[in-house]
């Protein structure tokens, strides 16, 4: 599989949670900021950890996740993403 790069970014506002994002994603990816990561890797293992990050953020107390696509010619705006994850916006 052809290993692609990924901007991962959240807002989660309560403490316990974001902790256990940061905590998973440290990881898997990259940390470029507190709460943005690069993951590198395939389409497949991308939706793998987006399930698990799925299963820790809550939709109904504001949790936001964004997944951004790169290539090397920059930030794609629209990309197709095997798995489509509710509550995760995808760019």
């Amino acid at each position: 599989m052809h290993n692609k790069q990924f901007i991962i970014c959240y807002d989660i506002s309560c403490n316990k949670r974001r902790n256990k994002v940061y905590q998973f994603l440290s990881q898997h990816a990259l940390s470029a900021q507190k709460s943005v990561f690069i993951f590198k890797g395939s389409l497949y293992l991308l939706n793998q950890c987006i399930k698990e990050l799925n299963n820790i953020i809550n939709e109904q107390q504001g949790d936001h996740m964004l997944v951004y696509a790169i290539n090397p010619n920059g930030i794609k705006h629209q990309s197709k993403i095997a798995l489509k994850i509710p509550g995760v916006l995808y760019f």
